[in-house]
């Protein structure tokens, strides 16, 4: 697969807190996509648990001021 970052796709490597502005972006635009396990250089790397990477996105989420 092909992945190039545009406005409405965003490629994460890492969760870090910058999650959240990117999320509130796309919520104030169009909308868009955010995919983990993609490095900015398109190196496809995905995860060894899925639902830990849930958790901690929907804590970055819900625990931003």
């Amino acid at each position: 697969m092909k992945f190039e970052e545009n406005d409405k796709l965003e490629l994460k490597g890492k969760l870090t807190n910058s999650l959240y502005k990117e999320v509130v972006t796309f919520l104030n635009t169009e909308g868009g996509t955010i995919i983990v396990g993609i490095k900015d250089n398109k190196e496809v790397f995905g995860l060894s648990n899925p639902n830990e990477v849930q958790r901690k996105v929907l804590d970055i989420i819900t625990h931003q001021n």
